[in-house]
């Protein structure tokens, strides 16, 4: 219910806002449920905490909350079970 709440909001599209352009990614593809603050950083599954991304942009946010190094053997786990 909260994913379709979620989606519903963004108009089913990637909410991604560049910050250079100010343009939104508006992606339909491989959509996600995104924390803005990360829940293991003290965020919360409240509806003002989630946003839709679409998955490169959902790991981009990753990336920044937790740094390149640590999020790099994410993106080798992915790629290994594909």
């Amino acid at each position: 219910a909260m994913r379709r709440l979620v989606f519903h909001r963004a108009g089913h599209a990637c909410e991604f806002v560049d910050p250079e352009s100010g343009r939104r990614c508006g992606s339909r593809f491989q959509l996600e449920v995104d924390h803005v603050q990360p829940r293991a950083l003290g965020g919360s599954d409240d509806p003002a905490n989630l946003r839709a991304l679409c998955r490169s942009h959902n790991f981009r946010a990753a990336e920044l909350a937790f740094g390149k190094k640590h999020m790099a053997a994410f993106r080798t786990l992915e790629r290994t079970a594909n």
